[in-house]
């Protein structure tokens, strides 16, 4: 469990960071998330926001993949 919790919290980092440097809207290659050591397949939830508006969140910070294999970090502010 600590190992995954781990896992969870850096995955959360990584997001936060890349989420202070794109504020401005831009999208940021999935690549640069792996190259920083993020785990894909370890997050705490997913929210669907329309039919093919899938986000997958790590704690407050949510992803969602976009056709270009970019990747688009949004903050949660509350629980809905």
């Amino acid at each position: 469990m600590r190992r995954v919790n781990g896992l969870l919290l850096r995955n959360r980092k990584i997001l936060a960071d890349l989420f202070a440097l794109q504020r401005g809207g831009i999208t940021v290659p999935l690549s640069e998330l792996y190259v920083k050591g993020f785990s894909p397949a370890h997050f705490t939830h997913q929210h669907q926001k329309d039919k093919n508006q899938i986000f997958t969140y790590c704690y407050e910070f949510g992803y969602q993949i976009t056709e270009k294999n970019c990747i688009k970090i949004i903050q949660q502010t509350s629980i809905e």
